[in-house]
């Protein structure tokens, strides 16, 4: 599936990754009120 990994497809992942934490870190301060 990844052949050559380009800048371009690491700032996706990083940004995804970063989305992924972001929500989840929402959703952990939601419950723990």
């Amino acid at each position: 599936m990844i052949s050559m990994p380009g800048i371009s497809e690491i700032i996706v992942v990083i940004a995804v990754l970063a989305v992924i934490i972001g929500i989840g870190a929402l959703l952990v301060r939601a419950f723990r009120k």
